[in-house]
């Protein structure tokens, strides 16, 4: 059995996360700990000889956890790789081929895909096993390391947050926006790392502004959603928006609405029409935003905000963005439905198009609009 390296702490004051485990556990941590154990990640990287060239894989969706060996990661200069565990074995694979993994943290249960290919994985020195949420650690092979244990070796202790540098991390506007002076919004991420708004909600946001982050594991029915904004005083909601529009029309809605501290969802274009959108937001009170992310160049390549904002699109593109709409010939239509093309703006002549497997258009002012959310 090994010892958590957080505390458990009852209070709210400085909490980065509130955690509810699968069992509904509730579990806090401070950012102060966070940080700290984040410094010492870092530390067990360095003693490994591991700098910031080489290429570390992080396959897991644990927190705390996930959160500290990200940051040790970039503190260390690093931009790890995070690969959902959801992956199938070959999807693993080839990712961890392609990457040329040196380092891999991964938990136990997960280990086990890795043994079936490791004799693929020429580049791989170390695997860095951290504990399960219901800390049932059983005994790792004797060539890993434990997580753990390797932090407890570092006797130092970091008790200064620093302030990151923003400048080296990107989309962050989407966040900035959304948060005025001296305030500390609680956010409830999405809180999965598939994706790169996802990672954005669950690793980036939560630091870089001192967010207090609501985390549920376990899946809750759509009635519990509001109990749980109401309880954590939630003021920006980031969400699926399967779960939004379950929530429509459902009857005991008003009942709850006096104890919310809601202002803001996020989510992404999916089921809901205008419409829907104009009755979530009449309803709770609040202002609903979207983004649109692309996997293929993995960044968040638009998202409307308050100094930015037309009901329904997903906001105007970033402006080191290049965007097309093409038709089934691959011609430009301006102002009509067609495949998405895109470019970085960069002063190379060569740099071609990634033609995105979404549809849309671009409207006279220059906003965005996905296929579902045209109508």
């Amino acid at each position: 059995m090994q010892e958590n390296n957080f505390k458990n702490l009852q209070d709210s004051q400085n909490t980065g996360i509130t955690l509810y485990t699968k069992e509904n556990n509730k579990k806090q941590f401070k950012f102060i700990d966070l940080e700290n154990e984040s410094k010492k990640f870092t530390k067990v990287l360095s003693n490994l000889g591991v700098n910031s060239s080489d290429n570390i894989v992080i396959l897991s969706d644990l927190l705390p956890q996930s959160y500290t060996a990200f940051w040790g990661c970039k503190e260390l200069g690093n931009s790890p790789e995070i690969i959902d565990p959801k992956k199938d074995i070959d999807q693993i694979k080839e990712k961890l081929i392609f990457t040329s993994a040196k380092i891999v943290i991964t938990t136990q249960s997960l280990r086990k895909k890795i043994s079936q290919i490791i004799f693929h994985l020429f580049d791989l020195q170390h695997i860095i096993i951290i504990d399960d949420y219901n800390d049932n650690f059983k005994e790792i092979d004797i060539q890993d390391l434990s997580y753990n244990e390797e932090i407890n070796k570092i006797e130092e202790s970091f008790s200064n947050i620093d302030v990151f540098n923003t400048n080296k991390l990107e989309n962050l506007s989407l966040i900035k926006n959304f948060i005025q002076d001296n305030e500390s919004p609680k956010i409830w991420s999405l809180y999965k790392f598939n994706t790169p708004v996802n990672i954005l909600f669950s690793l980036v946001a939560p630091k870089i502004f001192k967010l207090h982050q609501l985390i549920v594991i376990n899946k809750i029915s759509s009635n519990e959603y509001l109990d749980f904004l109401s309880k954590e005083k939630i003021s920006i909601w980031c969400v699926y928006p399967e779960v939004l529009y379950s929530l429509i029309n459902k009857s005991y809605i008003k009942t709850k609405i006096p104890n919310l501290n809601l202002k803001t969802i996020i989510t992404e274009p999916g089921l809901l029409k205008i419409n829907d959108i104009l009755k979530i937001e009449k309803l709770l009170n609040v202002k609903i935003f979207y983004f649109w992310e692309n996997q293929e160049i993995n960044e968040i390549i638009s998202a409307n905000h308050p100094n930015q904002y037309k009901l329904g699109s997903v906001g105007k593109p970033k402006e080191k963005f290049n965007i097309k709409i093409l038709n089934n010939n691959s011609k430009q239509k301006n102002k009509k439905e067609g495949d998405i093309a895109l470019r970085i703006k960069t002063n190379s002549l060569h740099q071609k198009r990634v033609i995105t497997n979404q549809k849309g258009m671009l409207d006279q002012d220059g906003f965005l609009w996905i296929k579902n959310k045209l109508t």
